[in-house]
């Protein structure tokens, strides 16, 4: 089943946490589109290399749209791929 998008852990120093993303999170739609799986959302930021993300999220039952500015990193295959810092719960 797919993992619920909600923020678990903010990694220190990383494109999330500096753009103000909080644990409890529930990302709802990523660049408009809506969210519904986390395995989805990774690949959908990852394959966003030198451009923002806008993720809507709602926290506390309020909706904001919060702009993030991937970071581009080799994974573990070698690729490079774009990551934010966030992990799920």
């Amino acid at each position: 089943p797919p993992l619920p998008v909600i923020v678990g852990q903010v990694l220190s120093h990383q494109p999330a946490e500096k753009a103000g993303i909080q644990v409890g999170d529930r990302i709802i739609a990523l660049n408009g589109q809506p969210v519904h799986d986390w395995q989805k959302m990774v690949n959908t930021i990852q394959k966003t290399i030198g451009k923002p993300v806008v993720l809507t999220i709602e926290r506390k039952g309020e909706q904001q749209k919060i702009t993030v500015f991937p970071e581009t990193k080799k994974n573990n295959e070698g690729k490079m791929v774009g990551m934010i810092g966030v992990q799920s719960q």
